[in-house]
């Protein structure tokens, strides 16, 4: 027989939560609960600092700060439990991360910002660059999920520059592009336009899609440097938006001249459905053009500038030779003509070929969007009743009572008052319990009324420095 349980055992039972899943991201410097206490919490934080958001649902968010190396990153609490409306960002060195959000619109003049493993849907673009004249630099768009329809694109970048000479200007990597499609809007997955420089674009996993997912086009000026490498492209030809608005079939694929320096090197590019082509198109190519071990569907061009001095190709494989039509001449060397290469397993979309050709990668062991990560291992619970055994007080027992043992059992031979005794003494410790669980969310109560007012002081600190730092500013003025 066990002893009789004791209110404490069972509450200390109860206090015992079960772990959070989640992939181990790094510690929030703050937590806010207010967009308003957020915003403010990232203009006084200092670089390295993440300002976390508490789940819930929230509406526009603008920052508008600079910061050094590594920078601030404002993220949600638990990855994809926020929910914020149109995100803006000016300035310097800010990572917006794990949301759920319809838009981010970096303004023109900024520098080094990252939209890390977010949830993108809803909005009229996913991520906007959108100026005509200043360049916006260093930027790095990577993990993201982005799922359609939008009204226009899913990433428009006008104009991208690497300020910080380590070779990259603008970033695209690690992205999940679907259900984009066409609406009568030039519908693109990416679409750069104006001019820029070194632009990389990397990894990205584009499916189930109706629009052109690589497209530079209207550049006054060369746009220097394009890497476009390890992407899987898929299945193109999703009805328009609405279905059956004759929007056309969009190219998967395609850049416009001027251009200097690029290399498309081991993508996967495989969409037989409505024949969406690879495009290399206008004149005006210079430096080293590489297509190295790509396999690709359908090439095609209606130009020579791009295959002269300067382009190689090696390693190829294409559906059929490169097609030409009127004015194009894409040479057939370095590209091999396999119908159906033998893909390791496209009923889950793994395309790889493991012969040195194509993705590296497949998409089932990539994240996209909020690191939500998967469900813990289950905890030890020898007994089987559903208690662990860190918090069952008889883990070798099954039970029913909140702390993993049996209800307890009156000695042998207990007569009726010996069992109305004990009936009494569990009744008072049902109630002792209650009182306790109450006093407990009490205490929560005022921890959680602790905490907003802390909250508020921070606030109210982070305002001081701000106007202090404008009170220097204005006394430094000549």
């Amino acid at each position: 027989m066990r002893p009789i349980l004791t209110a404490l055992t069972i509450l200390g039972a109860l206090a015992v939560l079960p772990a959070t899943a989640g992939a181990a991201l790094p510690a929030c410097t703050t937590v806010r609960t207010t967009v308003s206490s957020m915003q403010s919490a990232v203009t006084a934080a200092a670089p390295g600092d993440i300002v976390c958001l508490a789940d819930g649902t929230y509406g526009t968010v603008s920052l508008n700060a600079t910061k050094a190396a590594p920078g601030v990153t404002a993220r949600a609490e638990h990855p994809g439990q926020a929910t914020v409306g149109q995100v803006n960002l000016s300035g310097a060195g800010l990572t917006v991360a794990q949301f759920n959000l319809p838009v981010v619109v970096i303004a023109a003049g900024s520098s080094r910002m990252t939209i890390d493993h977010n949830l993108i849907t809803g909005g009229f673009k996913g991520v906007d660059m959108p100026t005509s004249s200043t360049q916006i630099n260093d930027t790095r768009i990577t993990g993201n999920r982005f799922v359609g329809p939008f009204g226009e694109d899913g990433i428009r970048a006008n104009r991208y520059h690497d300020a910080d000479g380590d070779g990259v200007g603008l970033l695209i990597e690690g992205n999940e592009f679907t259900n984009i499609r066409e609406n009568g809007n030039h519908s693109d997955c990416l679409q750069t336009v104006w001019v820029g420089d070194h632009l990389i674009f990397r990894k990205n996993y584009l499916h189930d899609n109706r629009c052109q997912g690589f497209f530079i086009k209207d550049q006054a000026s060369a746009v220097n440097v394009v890497v476009a490498e390890d992407n899987l492209m898929l299945r193109n030809a999703a009805p328009c938006d609405p279905p059956g608005s004759g929007c056309g079939q969009p190219s998967i694929f395609q850049v416009f001249g001027p251009l200097s320096n690029m290399t498309v090197r081991r993508n996967t590019i495989w969409t037989p459905e409505g024949g969406s082509p690879t495009t290399l198109r206008d004149p005006g190519w210079s430096g080293t053009r590489l297509f190295d071990s790509n396999v690709i569907y359908r090439a095609w061009t209606d130009t020579c500038s791009p295959f002269g001095t300067g382009y190689t190709a090696t390693n190829n494989v294409s559906n059929h030779p490169p097609e030409n039509a009127a004015g194009g001449c894409w040479p057939t060397t370095g590209f091999a003509t396999v119908a159906s290469p033998a893909f390791a397993d496209p009923a889950h979309d793994d395309y790889r070929t493991n012969d040195g050709r194509g993705v590296t990668w497949a998409p089932a062991d990539q994240v996209y969007g909020p690191e939500t990560g998967g469900p813990p291992p289950p905890p030890v619970d020898t007994d089987g009743d559903g208690v662990p055994d860190s918090s069952d007080a008889c883990p070798n027992e099954p039970g029913t009572q909140p702390d993993g043992c049996p209800p307890p059992t009156p000695p042998a031979g207990c007569d009726a008052a010996c069992e109305q005794a004990y009936k009494d003494q569990i009744a008072a410790l049902t109630q002792q319990l209650a009182d306790m669980t109450a006093s407990r969310d009490n205490v929560q109560a005022l921890a959680d009324a602790y905490k907003a007012r802390a909250e508020k002081a921070e606030d109210q600190v982070a305002r001081m420095k701000t106007h202090a730092q404008q009170a220097v500013d204005i006394a430094n003025e000549p």
